[in-house]
């Protein structure tokens, strides 16, 4: 699994002749933050990170080129609208599609959402000094200008500032509050696999989904939404896999959701429906020795159950073979599992008295 960081390492050598310490060069976090957002895009390359980080840059230039005289002079509030006004003009010149993450489209096409809204804007906002955090509300971010009075970017709303502070006020995210909280700039980023997640498991796309949505934590722990959905995939996953006969895999899939979370809501049900299917299967096959060994549920009720039902079988097998001697030693080791349930022992032992049996 492959995993992005915004940090980048610079080695510091020395100059062995003159004993003289390098600087290191100034991070471009702005093109760091690209960079990071082209490698999470769907099959990403090399190649194509490039070219959207030479994209970005060019872009990037041109709305620099575009500052007014007294730009460092200009208040935080007034350099925060302009630069909207200039990320709208020369690179959101589409329309909003929630499904428009990719850095690549935005950048190409001017199709967004708010993900490559808010990357964008924080992405330059960095490139021009400007002070800006991401922040989030459970399906949604945008971005806020640190000032003395928070300036909160809407990234999605090309007519933003001409709103006015009633009407902002009311946007999702600001009518949050407190309930709103920061977003790193490596967990902005990680929201580009979530999104992409979201998409593979509408299609049912679990192993796919799945990935991302470990890559989405590896970069982002305190993800919930993305801790669920990943429980919720594993969960869907595995009863796909049983459906198609691959018991192995589904339980262990089961496994891990029971690891990482042993309270998960559907987990007992799905467990002890995939080990239902399992045994029935094996009994399906003549395999009645091999159904009793994985006739084990969470639940004793259940498992009596089933292995009732799996003795019942493998009775009925043995008198319809004429094998009375076998039939005895199964009857004999299910009397004593069956011991405290009378009824049950004595279904059992009927079978043996059936016409075939004599």
């Amino acid at each position: 699994m492959r995993t992005l960081s915004l940090l980048l390492l610079t080695a510091v050598g020395s100059i062995a002749s003159a004993a003289v310490r390098t600087e290191p060069p100034a991070l471009d976090m702005g093109r760091a933050l690209i960079a990071a957002a082209a490698e999470a895009e769907e099959e990403a390359s090399p190649s194509k990170s490039a070219e959207v980080v030479a994209r970005f840059q060019f872009l990037r230039e041109q709305i620099k080129s575009q500052r007014p005289d007294d730009w460092t002079e200009l208040l935080l509030e007034d350099r925060a609208v302009w630069l909207f006004h200039a990320l709208h003009r020369e690179i959101l010149t589409g329309r909003f599609d929630a499904k428009a993450s990719a850095i690549s489209s935005a950048l190409s096409g001017g199709d967004f959402n708010c993900v490559s809204g808010t990357i964008l804007y924080v992405a330059l906002a960095d490139s021009l000094d400007l002070p800006v955090i991401a922040r989030q509300i459970e399906g949604h971010v945008w971005c806020q200008v640190n000032s003395a009075q928070p300036i909160d970017i809407e990234s999605t709303c090309p007519q933003w500032f001409e709103l006015s502070e009633a009407m902002r006020r009311e946007a999702p995210g600001i009518e949050a509050g407190s309930a709103a909280a920061p977003l790193s700039r490596q967990a902005l980023v990680a929201k580009l696999y979530y999104n992409r997640a979201v998409d593979h498991l509408e299609q049912r796309n679990f192993s796919v989904a799945v990935e991302l949505l470990n890559q989405t934590l590896a970069l982002d722990p305190s993800d919930a939404a993305a801790a669920q959905n990943l429980l919720a995939a594993k969960n869907n996953w595995a009863v796909e896999l049983a459906q198609q006969s691959q018991y192995e895999q589904a339980e262990r899939l089961l496994d891990e959701v029971a690891q990482s979370a042993p309270n998960y809501g559907p987990l007992l049900a799905n467990r002890r429906h995939i080990r239902i299917l399992k045994v029935r299967s094996t009994l399906a096959s003549g395999q009645f020795s091999g159904a009793l060994e994985a006739a084990v549920l969470d639940d004793p009720q259940y498992q009596l159950q089933l292995r009732f039902e799996v003795y019942e079988a493998w009775l009925t097998s043995l008198v319809k073979a004429g094998s009375a001697d076998e039939a005895q030693r199964v009857l004999a080791t299910a009397k004593v599992e069956f011991q405290n349930d009378w009824r049950a022992s004595v279904r059992l032992q009927r079978l043996l008295r059936s016409p075939a049996a004599t």
